[in-house]
């Protein structure tokens, strides 16, 4: 009996229960009524919590649910905007680089996301006209064009430096027959000593040199491509006088006679160095002038022959009133070094110097102003002069 009474009250709790149940989902029904669900929202949810739990959901669960959801939702938004965040610091970054890169393209834009359209057209124009195709052919000029047309340059200034070394010795050659000095010990002669000046601009520059012939274009990532490129650039614009705050630089490295410097050296014919000339301080006047007399026709060998075989064959040189204060000693030596070299003198000197420079004249020619106003030549037999050097009367023209 008591059993009996025992299911028939847990009956009826059940039957309570049921119509609880069913006036809460009757209730349940009227708000749904009201409510229209987004379908694929509701997909993602129940996806979202299905991976946290394979459990059926009752209703004493949407409470905690909700608050789950809720949390999962605001973590995922704040994360987005990180991943938002993050990627707009990395477009304006991008921006800020097409900038620095292209300046002369951007002179109306800014790095900033009011910007973006514009930035997008010119992305959109880069890759109409196929701008990335053209990698192959930037590579291509920067190792066959631009540096090969360097190298060319390096190339050409070596070869001017071996130039200037190659023909001093020429020079010296031409020297070594000079007689320089004459003594009761033997002659001497001059060398012209050609010493490297290790300029350190030029130092620097063969560093940059040697770093561009060893950089292999075809294999740099692109990135390094266009730092090489810069590079050039920079060197290029130096080179072509672009910028005049190089002009001194531009000169130093490129002249190979800045390279350089000059020492003279006598020396006897036993080849033993008598005396050293780096300029003509410390010498008497007479030392000087023959050290200029030597180097100027030095160098006028140097500009006007090559081998000292190819003497000039028409190269004179035009004097006036020459060695009209040298002793007779400098005079012959100077004359005979003009020989020696190939030069043909032109010598205007008043009459007292003609009996020294005889020796070495072909030809003489009398030329007389008449009251400082009227000028006349006349070609004059070397008889003739000496009688008018005695004072003897003729006729010049005889």
């Amino acid at each position: 009996m008591e059993e009996v009474i025992e299911l028939s009250e847990k009956k009826g709790s059940l039957n309570s229960k049921a119509e609880e149940i069913k006036a809460e989902l009757e209730d349940a029904k009227k708000q749904l009524a009201a409510y229209t669900p987004k379908l694929e929202l509701h997909a993602k949810l129940n996806a979202i919590y299905a991976e946290k739990s394979d459990k059926p959901i009752r209703k004493s669960d949407l409470a905690q649910i909700a608050r789950f959801l809720r949390s999962y939702l605001a973590n995922g938004k704040d994360e987005q905007y990180k991943k938002r965040v993050d990627n707009e610091n990395k477009v304006l970054d991008r921006f800020t680089f097409f900038i620095r890169s292209w300046s002369k393209e951007t002179t109306d834009l800014d790095a900033s996301l009011l910007s973006a359209p514009e930035f997008f057209k010119k992305l959109e124009v880069l890759e109409k006209e196929g701008l990335p195709k053209y990698e192959d052919r930037f590579r291509d000029i920067l190792e066959n064009s631009t540096k090969q047309n360097l190298i060319n340059l390096f190339h050409e200034i070596d070869e001017e430096r071996r130039d200037i070394k190659s023909r001093m010795r020429e020079v010296n050659e031409s020297l070594a027959d000079a007689v320089f000095n004459r003594s009761a010990e033997g002659s001497t002669h001059l060398i012209i000593d050609v010493k490297d000046l290790k300029l350190p601009e030029f130092e620097a520059f063969k560093k940059e040199q040697n770093e561009i012939i060893a950089a292999d274009t075809q294999n740099m990532t692109l990135d390094n491509a266009e730092s090489y490129y810069h590079k050039l650039e920079s060197l290029v614009s130096r080179i072509s006088g672009q910028d005049k705050e190089f002009a001194g630089w531009r000169e130093r490295v490129l002249d190979a006679r800045q390279h350089v410097s000059f020492q003279g050296r006598e020396v006897n014919e036993q080849d033993e160095t008598l005396d050293i000339y780096d300029s003509g301080s410390g010498k008497s006047g007479g030392q000087r002038q023959k050290l200029t007399l030597t180097c100027l026709l030095a160098a006028l060998r140097y500009q006007l022959g090559s081998r000292k075989s190819d003497e000039p064959s028409f190269a004179p040189v035009i004097m006036d009133e020459a060695f009209d204060k040298a002793d007779s000693e400098f005079t012959d030596i100077s004359l005979q070094l003009f020989s020696d070299f190939g030069f043909q003198p032109i010598v205007a000197t008043p009459l007292k110097g003609i009996l020294t420079l005889e020796p070495y004249i072909g030809s003489f020619a009398y030329v007389d102003c008449k009251e400082r106003k009227y000028s006349s030549a006349a070609s004059i037999q070397l008889l003739t002069l000496k009688k008018m050097l005695r004072g003897e009367t003729g006729d010049a023209s005889s």
